[in-house]
């Protein structure tokens, strides 16, 4: 069977997560990358990936311009930089 990456998608928006999973693997998808939007967004990527069994899931955290707040924008770098180095410590 051919092993396919999903090289784009947004695990967090979907609510059938394990079903979605469960076909996905089926269908020969042994990788997932799963991209961050917004703080909340990367956050619940970072937890998605420990928990999709023999799907490897990569968390890619980042800001989308859609959710692009000025304001904002330290404070989320900064997150972003903490989940990588959590992630890089967990591994």
């Amino acid at each position: 069977m051919i092993r396919l990456i999903d090289t784009h998608s947004h695990l967090e928006e979907i609510q059938d997560l394990t079903g979605s999973i469960e076909r996905a693997e089926k269908s020969g998808v042994s990788a997932i990358i799963a991209v961050g939007m917004n703080y909340e967004s990367n956050r619940r990527t970072l937890e998605i990936s420990g928990e999709c069994g023999d799907i490897v899931v990569y968390p890619a955290q980042g800001i989308h311009p859609w959710n692009l707040d000025v304001s904002q924008l330290e404070k989320n770098i900064n997150s972003i930089e903490e989940n990588i180095r959590k992630t890089k410590n967990n591994h």
